[in-house]
């Protein structure tokens, strides 16, 4: 069948499976009865349903993931009275955000939110998971207030749907502390953070991914209040656990494993900071590449580390790199960006360049 089909150039085949003209596939869907459309189209979602990759915060499902996207961005518009279609379009927007394709992630979200709210309902446990990955990359574009706004209707509408306890309401408060934190409204969201890692320690079990993904928010926060040293000891214990449950290359360790070195170098450990940056901004580059957020995250504070140990040639040529990739992928007036563009001020400063602008090379 595949041979008569390549040869009547009906579809390309290679080593990455069948590719069929888009010319063909709208002759297809035109001549298909009704009957056979709705027949087809649920036998295609049913292959896609079998088909998912596994965890989509798990790097080693990535290539996988990416293998099966193309197709799923293709027939998830269909997949509003499909459970299990719903269930994979909600884990494909997990993987574009974890892996770093926020703009992809946006749309599809903001497309799925809409169509589900208006077919399913506002309350419906689908809609309102698709609106905390639409919240995660509203964040992730630095719309802080939009996303800590749709965050908090969501965790309302949770916990009134689906109970306290659900463990989509306990992920969704994650969500909302960090909006919270990155708005700067630090006591509550402190307060939130230890609430729910209280509740998640009781209900989840204190080395559970989402009970340390708490912890190490809760630990952000302990810092950005000033109390560096709470901060550094619930990050460490975190880093500890996550090692032993989810290796030391998971996403969740090293983003552990950058707050701690945050920790460090606040409490003048800038040597052991530097250590530890170093090894977390390597495997980052490695296990997410390059240009993903988080790495850039890393390179930002492996310069600080850098300028504070007075390698301030060093600093600034990562953080000009950093302004550049962040430039590209983010835009000007992304705060990331911008605090890019002021570290590298810092460094140009440090250097005796008082007349360059961050811009210029």
């Amino acid at each position: 069948m595949l041979a008569r089909i390549r040869q009547q150039a009906l579809a390309r085949l290679d080593q990455h499976g069948l590719l069929m003209h888009r010319l063909t596939q709208a002759v297809i869907r035109a001549h298909l009865p009704l009957d056979e459309t709705a027949a087809t189209r649920a036998r295609a979602a049913a292959m896609l349903v079998a088909s998912d990759p596994g965890d989509p915060d798990d790097p080693a499902t990535w290539r996988r993931w990416a293998r099966l996207m193309p197709h799923l961005l293709a027939a998830g518009r269909d997949a509003a009275d499909d459970p299990g279609m719903r269930q994979l379009v909600c884990d494909g927007c997990w993987y574009l955000l974890a892996s770093g394709d926020i703009s992809t992630a946006y749309n599809r979200a903001r497309e799925m939110h809409q169509q589900w709210r208006d077919r399913l309902g506002e309350d419906h446990e689908h809609t309102l998971e698709v609106a905390r990955y639409l919240g995660w990359a509203l964040q992730a574009m630095g719309r802080y207030a939009e996303a800590r706004d749709l965050d908090r209707d969501t965790l309302d509408r949770q916990r009134q749907v689906l109970g306290e306890n659900h463990p989509n309401t306990l992920v969704s408060v994650n969500h909302l502390v960090n909006d919270l934190r990155l708005l700067g409204e630090l006591r509550p969201a402190r307060d939130l953070a230890q609430d729910s890692l209280d509740t998640k320690r009781r209900v989840r079990g204190e080395n559970h991914p989402d009970t340390l993904r708490t912890a190490q928010y809760l630990a952000a926060i302990l810092h950005d209040l000033g109390e560096v040293q709470a901060a550094r000891d619930l990050n460490q214990d975190t880093l500890d656990r996550q090692r032993r449950v989810r290796g030391e290359d998971h996403p969740d360790t090293l983003r552990t494993a950058n707050s701690l070195a945050l920790d460090l170098r606040d409490l003048g450990e800038v040597q052991a900071a530097r250590s530890l940056d170093q090894d977390t901004l390597d495997r980052r580059r490695r296990i997410l590449g390059h240009d993903h957020p988080d790495t850039l995250r890393s390179a930002t504070q492996l310069a600080a580390d850098l300028r504070d140990l007075g390698e301030v040639q060093a600093a600034r040529s990562l953080d000009q790199d950093t302004l550049d990739r962040r430039r590209r992928l983010l835009g000007d007036d992304h705060p990331d960006t911008l605090r890019s563009a002021s570290n590298l001020a810092a460094d140009l400063h440090a250097l005796g360049e008082t007349g360059t602008r961050p811009d210029a090379e």
